[in-house]
């Protein structure tokens, strides 16, 4: 099985064999691109490191647009600015500002007259009048009102189980106090 398996490797991955050893060769050569690279590798470093530049500056210039701001600093340079004058200076009027226009008046929202209708119904004592319940014989007992709890049937209550946490320490000071009691006499 080991000898069929690698017979298959080698016929099914034989081209790359190829390729690797044409590589090799070309790197390699005398005539190749790695005599090449050794003969030229300073020229070829600088070339790099133009185009490298120049792609920087491109990309600063399209980028930050320095143009517009170097544009800018030579206009002002051109055309300065007036200076400020002083405030002791004399200064424009102030024109007044228009009088403004009556105001028309509107009809209040829907929302608006419903608020305004029920604010009306306020009694004198600050209790409103539509439907704040009031304390009376009219309301349900708190028996009527809320019902009992709801116990599922096969619940059982923790007091048929275990004592609880302070039944628990009563029921170990009632042994504790027995068992003094029987010791004393």
């Amino acid at each position: 099985m080991n000898g069929f398996a690698t017979g298959v490797l080698s016929a099914l991955l034989s081209w790359v064999r190829g390729i690797a050893s044409q590589l090799w060769a070309l790197w390699y050569a005398p005539d190749g691109l790695g005599g090449w690279l050794t003969a030229n590798w300073k020229a070829l470093v600088i070339v790099l490191l133009i185009i490298g530049t120049a792609a920087d500056i491109t990309v600063y210039l399209l980028r930050w647009r320095p143009i517009e701001v170097w544009r800018s600093f030579f206009r002002r340079l051109r055309h300065p600015r007036p200076p400020i004058l002083p405030e002791t200076a004399a200064q424009p009027p102030v024109e007044e500002p228009p009088e403004p226009a009556p105001a028309v008046e509107r009809q209040p929202s829907r929302l608006r007259q419903r608020l305004q209708a029920m604010m009306a119904g306020i009694a004198d004592d600050d209790t409103p009048a539509y439907g704040i319940p009031r304390r009376g014989p009219e309301q349900l007992s708190k028996e009527d009102a809320f019902h009992r709890p709801y116990v599922p049937p096969k619940w059982r209550h923790p007091d048929d189980n275990a004592p609880e946490a302070g039944q628990r320490r009563t029921v170990r000071r009632r042994r504790a106090k027995e068992s003094t009691d029987d010791t004393a006499s």
